[in-house]
């Protein structure tokens, strides 16, 4: 179910007479695993989503984490057969009530997917627990486009370089970008850092911190220049690139569900993914750096003392000493 939907339901609801309940629910998706209801509490004017499962969460008691303009409650009812789980999460911060159903729309999305009503349940506990996070910093216009260039640079890294120098569960496993690490990719003893950006001339690439371009904890530490063309219609949107990056992983489903874990922490749901099909990007060019001896940096080693929260630039034109070709980097990769 959209978020649209959902957001319609709540709407019809929010219309019905109140009668003498306080809470006015309608049943969605009666072929789900559990039961689902799209509720509307009228002596608060707010919208909520009821789970009930005739089953307890693996977890017994679940941590149901809180989130902030979310009120998110359980209660575990009957013994034996007659064992019940309600689960509530209703809306507390109306100015999120666009997330919000982005948020519901998710979960029903997978309870969808469940076979049993202790699957449904588990996915349901998991899910929230990864919302904690994100849905303080999840934006209802979706990515900003800096971060939807970068995000398609860091894909197109690892459908290029990492998925054909490594085994699929280990190529997305090294992917690291959606946790905002010091190097977007780690595998073994190499490590890559992915910059994006729009081709021109003179290109600079912003460094954020003194630990970025650091290579004394890696083997072997590269800097990777994905430099792009933005187009209304010519090229690949970040939805199609990635589509087809799920689509090499077909025949490897832990590979495939590990890729979708990342981009959900990343940001980046599929609920949203019509905001993201227009610009288009074409890969102009990619170069890699070689991050060793005198490359142009600052870290930790050679920070004067007293100075920190670092940004600077580097030119990448001076760059020309230390770059690399993919076959140095895929043998490098292959070895780790």
């Amino acid at each position: 179910m959209s978020p649209s939907d959902i957001l319609a339901i709540w709407e019809s609801l929010a219309r019905e007479p109140r009668g003498g309940s306080d809470l006015i629910r309608r049943r969605i998706d009666p072929d789900a695993a559990v039961d689902l209801f799209a509720c509307h509490v009228p002596s608060r004017n707010v919208p909520s989503l009821l789970i009930e499962a005739g089953a307890v969460p693996r977890s017994g008691e679940p941590f149901l984490p809180a989130c902030r303009g979310i009120h998110i409650a359980h209660e575990i009812s009957g013994k034996g057969e007659d064992v019940r789980t309600s689960i509530s999460i209703l809306l507390e911060d109306s100015g999120k009530r666009d997330i919000f159903a982005i948020l519901c729309s998710d979960l029903l999305d997978m309870m969808a997917r469940a076979k049993d009503p202790l699957s449904a349940l588990d996915a349901c506990v998991a899910r929230l627990a990864a919302w904690h996070a994100l849905f303080e910093r999840l934006r209802r216009e979706g990515l900003s486009a800096e971060r939807q260039r970068g995000l398609f640079g860091e894909m197109h890294v690892l459908q290029d370089l990492m998925l054909p120098a490594l085994h699929p569960v280990e190529a997305v496993r090294s992917w690291l970008g959606w946790d905002h690490s010091h190097q977007d990719f780690k595998s073994g003893g190499s490590a890559i850092e992915v910059k994006t950006s729009i081709a021109k001339r003179h290109i600079k690439v912003l460094i954020s911190n003194e630990k970025q371009l650091d290579d004394r904890p890696h083997d072997m530490l590269v800097l990777a220049h994905v430099r792009i063309d933005e187009s209304d219609s010519k090229g690949v949107s970040l939805p199609d690139l990635i589509a087809g990056i799920r689509m090499a992983l077909s025949a490897q489903p832990l590979a495939r569900q590990e890729l979708d874990d990342r981009l959900f922490q990343a940001g980046y749901l599929d609920n949203q993914a019509d905001l993201y099909a227009q610009p288009c990007y074409s890969v102009n060019d990619v170069k890699l750096f070689h991050v060793h001896g005198n490359f142009p940096r600052l870290t930790e080693a050679n920070l004067p003392i007293g100075v920190g929260d670092i940004h600077y630039s580097i030119v990448l034109s001076e760059l020309g000493s230390f770059e690399i070709d993919g076959a140095l980097l895929d043998e490098r990769l292959r070895q780790s």
